[in-house]
C-alpha cells in the first residue's frame, strides 16, 4: 500500500508547472479529527482497514485515506474544535469523484459506519481544496509539517505560491526531500480558518525531516524566508505521523 509522501506526489496526478504563479493541478482533502472512545485504541481503528477497503472498492470510491497522529504540537495551535487523538485525512482527485464515490459508500457502508462509531467520535468534518506547490521525493513513509497562514494585505495566493516554490527549490538544493502543498479553507471549516491557508510539507520519513531541520539551521535561507513573511503571517508549526489506511490504487 502506498504511503503518504508517494500518494501525494503521484497517485493524485499533480503536474509540474514552470510558471511560479500558475496554479497547479488540484485535489480535495477531507479532514476528520476524531477522539477514541473509552477502552478503544488506535489498533481498533486500524483493524477496520480490510472492511473499509472492501466497501470502498465495491462503491468505486476514488479516495485514499490516512490516519495522522499528532507528534510535535499543541492542540491549541490546530484549527480543530475540542480535543482529538488523531485526524483522518482522505484525498480524492475531484469533487465529482468524491461525490459519486460517497453516494456508493453511503449505500454500501452503513454497517461499517456503525462499527466506526463504536470506536471514535468525530470532532468536526471539513472539505478543503489542495494543490502541490513543490514536488519532493516519494517514499514508503510519511511525516508531515502543518502551518496555518493568513495572507498579508496586498498579497494573494499567487504570491504565496511563488514564495513557497522559491522556498521549496532552495530547500531541495540544500538536500531536503519534502513536498510542499497549499490547502485552502473550504466546506465545514471553523470560523477561525476563514481566509486562511494551511501550508503542508510532507517528508518521506521523520529521519528525512530531521536532516532537513539540521540543514535549515546550518544554511542561509533568509531571502526565501523574507519572501514568505512578506506574503503571509503564519502560526506555529505542528507535526504528525501519517499512517496509511486505504489506497484507491491498491485494488
Amino acid at each position: 500500500m502506498k504511503k503518504l509522501a508517494l500518494l501525494l506526489s503521484l497517485a493524485l496526478s499533480f503536474s509540474a508547472i514552470a510558471d511560479d504563479h500558475a496554479p497547479t493541478s488540484s485535489y480535495l482533502v477531507e479532514s476528520i479529527p476524531f477522539k477514541l472512545k473509552d477502552g478503544k485504541t488506535m489498533a481498533d481503528m486500524m483493524a477496520m482497514q480490510d472492511e473499509f477497503a472492501a466497501v470502498a472498492q465495491a462503491s468505486g470510491l476514488q479516495y485514499s485515506a490516512f490516519v495522522m497522529t499528532p507528534h510535535y504540537m499543541s492542540q491549541s495551535s490546530a484549527p480543530i474544535a475540542g480535543s482529538f487523538d488523531a485526524v483522518w485525512l482522505g484525498f480524492s482527485p475531484s469533487a465529482t469523484a468524491i461525490g459519486a464515490g460517497f453516494e456508493g459508500y453511503m449505500e454500501n457502508g452503513q454497517e461499517l459506519e456503525a462499527k466506526f462509531d463504536e470506536i471514535r467520535t468525530m470532532s468536526q468534518r471539513s472539505l478543503m481544496r489542495g494543490e502541490m506547490v513543490h514536488a519532493g521525493d516519494p517514499s514508503d513513509g510519511g511525516f508531515g509539517m502543518f502551518r496555518t497562514c493568513t495572507l498579508n494585505d496586498g498579497a494573494d495566493t499567487d504570491d504565496l505560491r511563488a514564495a513557497l516554490k522559491a522556498r521549496g527549490a532552495a530547500f531541495k538544493k540544500a538536500g531536503a526531500t519534502a513536498s510542499t502543498h497549499m490547502w485552502y479553507g473550504g466546506i465545514g471549516i471553523p470560523n477561525e480558518m476563514q481566509g486562511s491557508v494551511i501550508i503542508v510539507r510532507i517528508f518521506p520519513s521523520m529521519e528525512a525531516w530531521g536532516q532537513a531541520f539540521d540543514r535549515y539551521f546550518a544554511g542561509d535561507f533568509a531571502k526565501e524566508e523574507r519572501l514568505l513573511t512578506e506574503t503571509a503571517t503564519c502560526g506555529p508549526v505542528r507535526t504528525y505521523f501519517g499512517t496509511p489506511f486505504y489506497s484507491a490504487s491498491a485494488g
